[in-house]
């Protein structure tokens, strides 16, 4: 599983790459490449920013689903259920800290997708106190499985610090696109 993850980071790149050469090559068979310098060239180059934003928060909420489905199936493991001198309250805060948490981080991420000015900073700030409130709760989670086979603690931190990369994507692509027609940027 952990071999699959920097497999995932090339595909995302490569996925957003893709997507910018694919437009540059349909404005050139139409001919609507701007020239430099142009309003229109701003103008094609925010939608672009925007398209592309709009594109790793679509992901990221895809990788913060998946991360949740692990999530809930961690108690239902066997060998975290015959864990001697386990404490189930900490398996469940962490679950349940951890759920909730990433449920929080969804609706943030499904919120962002509109991208609409006036909730954008609000929420670019929502996202990173859902993300230090995930990485606070590993904490937890790290103690809750500290007895159990390492496998488990391996690919929940590999989980999370998918998620954690993700979000960051997020907040990199937002803070290169302007929101409103005034041009005012996100903070």
């Amino acid at each position: 599983m952990s071999s699959q993850k920097p497999l995932m980071i090339f595909t995302l790149s490569l996925l957003l790459l893709l997507a910018g050469l694919h437009e540059t090559d349909a404005r050139l068979q139409h001919g609507s490449v701007p020239t430099i310098g142009t309003r229109r060239d701003t103008s094609d180059q925010s939608l672009t920013q925007v398209l592309v934003a709009q594109d790793i928060i679509t992901l990221s909420i895809g990788g913060v689903k998946n991360t949740k489905k692990f999530v809930e199936m961690i108690p239902k493991l066997k060998s975290v259920q015959q864990t001697p001198n386990s404490d189930p309250s900490n398996l469940l805060n962490c679950v349940d800290g951890l759920f909730d948490s990433l449920s929080n981080l969804e609706s943030v991420l499904k919120r962002l997708r509109h991208l609409k000015d006036p909730y954008v900073a609000y929420d670019t700030r929502e996202l990173r106190r859902v993300e230090g409130r995930i990485m606070g709760i590993s904490g937890t989670c790290r103690y809750a499985l500290k007895d159990t086979d390492g496998v488990v603690t391996q690919m929940l931190n590999s989980n999370l610090a998918d998620v954690a990369m993700l979000t960051n994507s997020v907040e990199r692509a937002i803070f290169g696109i302007s929101v409103t027609d005034k041009g005012a940027k996100i903070p």
